[in-house]
């Protein structure tokens, strides 16, 4: 029987193989979709950058394991109330189910694809420049939330020097995210 114990193989391997057709009409659809998103034509080297960062992306923080319940994308740590236990899995979950760096070398990649479009002039170079701030400010948020966990351990440690580097860098990393969301106004 289907999914039954004598046949494990052939269940896992009708889901594998539903995921990776899955997966082949997801990166179809984000192929057509960046193309349409920033009107590039099927050649651009600006459409590869742009696209193999929303790839990367969809590795990373768009990839949320099935286990997580609730749904939302990560959450911003700046937008929870402040508490030792900050780090839950549920509705807009602060645990992370990537390595933050992994998601910052795709917004090197969108960064890359962005310069491309401005040296260029584009019709759509705000709607890149409006996904780049998106994705940098992730990266604060994911940098952000790294540094609340050393903070929350010298906390329980009582090691006032490592709380207070901490906290200078918590209000960098604030500062810095601000400096991003108001630099998509100008």
């Amino acid at each position: 029987a289907w999914g039954s114990p004598r046949a494990p193989n052939l269940s896992e391997s009708a889901h594998s193989s539903r995921r990776a057709a899955r997966r082949e009409e997801l990166l179809a659809w984000l192929d057509s979709w960046v193309r349409a998103r920033y009107m590039l034509g099927t050649a651009a080297a600006e459409r590869e950058l742009a696209l193999d960062a929303w790839r990367c992306a969809l590795d990373t923080v768009y990839d949320r394991p099935r286990r997580l319940i609730g749904w939302g994308n990560t959450k911003s740590v700046q937008e929870v109330m402040p508490d030792f236990d900050v780090i839950h899995e549920n509705f807009q979950p602060t645990k992370l189910g990537y390595a933050p760096e992994s998601f910052e070398s795709c917004a090197r990649t969108l960064r890359a694809a962005t310069v491309e479009l401005v040296t260029a002039p584009h019709p759509r170079v705000q709607v890149v420049q409006y996904d780049l701030v998106d994705f940098e400010r992730q990266v604060l948020s994911d940098k952000n939330l790294v540094e609340l966990k050393r903070f929350i351990r010298a906390v329980q440690d009582m090691d006032f020097h490592a709380m207070q580097l901490s906290s200078a860098e918590i209000l960098r990393l604030i500062q810095s995210t601000a400096d991003v969301l108001d630099s998509h106004r100008k």
